[in-house]
């Protein structure tokens, strides 16, 4: 059996903003420990496996468990001035004793694979949460109504907890700023609950079961980043999207699509597209020549031959990936893409040749050609080194403006 370990740290110690991911393991040396609580007030600490008692300082703003008995929880009901607590891996399928509501102070919460199936009436007394992590537990039987009653929570993660629907006593959370319902089988669709989350910045639905979205989606005048991916639009992506005027990011990698509504281009700010493994063998949809703003593209196994020879956000893009397609050439359009910094060509097998003016794309600092074993010039052992040996391959080639390029390399 190990011994019981603990990290910890007290006021006379310099400031911490939280426990380390992986915090340095001691053995527990009680009475050390005990006499220095005595002196210092402790004020985070990391315990695993018994000796619970040391636990209990009245200064504690942070705890995290591990290995402890579920029963000797209720022991920590007494840390009414903690504003942190982890639990997450500890097995408690009857669930958290009801003593957890008289934490008064709680601000942030984690219960991450605990195999909860539900969470106590005294939950809804927790009136200073405002971070809450139920991520894989099983709420096959709905959501528990308790948590509509933490009116203060911003950050909500919902990852794989078996959800088929959300209650509506979810409505009285406005002050939503992030919720993550990844991994969930939402198969009837997205519940009219979020028309109320007016202030939500981040939603993700990464592999949820949707294959549409409701029209109280555009009550989400507030969504910057939204996430998508590996749910089965093939019958198209709902245009309802193109009324979130705020989103910065959007996710859609293997969504089965095969074009993009033209509401798109109503979304002036989005900097960020994800369309990696989605099929456009038939060409980039147009709407993706019209968003301004784009910064950056995946554009990852998608059947891509060719890209358009004109994109309106080809002098503000800083990072392309169009690796795993099908090119032959360089794109036409790269070349005027002057911002551009990182480019990844790579396992485009078929490609067979960079053009010398990729050189004067003078932001450009990676470029990727893993994989491209077709290349001739330059030729692939020069490719696959990056862009200053590219650019040092064209500069040394006789009466082909080589001497012109070295000075210009030179003066950057």
């Amino acid at each position: 059996m190990m011994p019981p370990i603990i990290w910890y740290r007290h006021s006379g110690q310099p400031e911490v903003e939280t426990i380390p991911l992986f915090p340095p393991c001691y053995d527990v040396d009680k009475e050390r420990i005990v006499t220095e609580i005595g002196v210092h007030h402790i004020t985070h600490m990391y315990l695993e496996g018994g000796i619970v008692e040391l636990a209990m300082t009245p200064h504690l703003k942070e705890l995290r468990l591990n290995a402890i008995p579920p029963a000797d929880l209720v022991c920590f009901s007494s840390l009414t001035g903690l504003e942190i607590l982890d639990l997450s891996y500890m097995n408690m399928p009857d669930g958290l004793p009801h003593e957890i509501g008289q934490l008064s102070s709680l601000e942030r919460l984690s219960l991450q694979h605990c195999r909860l199936t539900d969470l106590p009436q005294s939950f809804s007394c927790l009136c200073k949460l405002r971070e809450l992590d139920l991520t894989d537990n099983m709420f096959s039987e709905g959501l528990p109504i308790s948590i509509g009653h933490l009116r203060t929570l911003e950050h909500l993660l919902l990852d794989a907890c078996n959800l088929t629907d959300l209650p509506e006593c979810l409505s009285h959370l406005t002050d939503l700023k992030l919720l993550h319902l990844n991994y969930n089988h939402l198969d009837h669709g997205l519940p009219d609950v979020i028309q109320h989350f007016s202030l939500l910045e981040t939603l993700s639905l990464k592999q949820a079961g949707l294959a549409d979205l409701p029209l109280s989606f555009s009550s989400l005048t507030s969504l910057k980043e939204l996430e998508l991916s590996f749910n089965d639009m093939r019958r198209g992506l709902p245009p309802v999207i193109g009324q979130l005027s705020t989103l910065e990011k959007l996710m859609l990698e293997k969504c089965c699509l095969t074009d993009l509504p033209q509401s798109l281009s109503s979304l002036e700010r989005l900097a960020e597209l994800e369309l990696s493994s989605n099929d456009f063998s038939a060409g980039l949809p147009s709407v993706i020549g019209q968003m301004k703003g784009l910064q950056k593209i995946r554009l990852i196994r998608c059947q891509l031959r060719d890209l358009p020879q004109r994109l309106d956000c080809e002098t503000q893009l800083k990072v392309l990936r169009i690796d795993h397609n099908e090119l032959t050439q360089l794109p036409a359009v790269i070349l005027q893409m002057q911002s551009l910094e990182a480019l990844d060509l790579s396992y485009n097998i078929n490609l067979l040749n960079i053009v010398r003016d990729i050189s004067w794309l003078r932001k450009l600092k990676k470029l990727e050609c893993h994989g491209c074993t077709s290349l001739k010039s330059p030729p692939f052992a020069v490719c696959k080194r990056g862009i200053e040996d590219i650019t040092k391959y064209f500069a040394e080639l006789p009466g082909n403006g080589g001497a012109e390029l070295q000075q210009s390399s030179e003066k950057d």
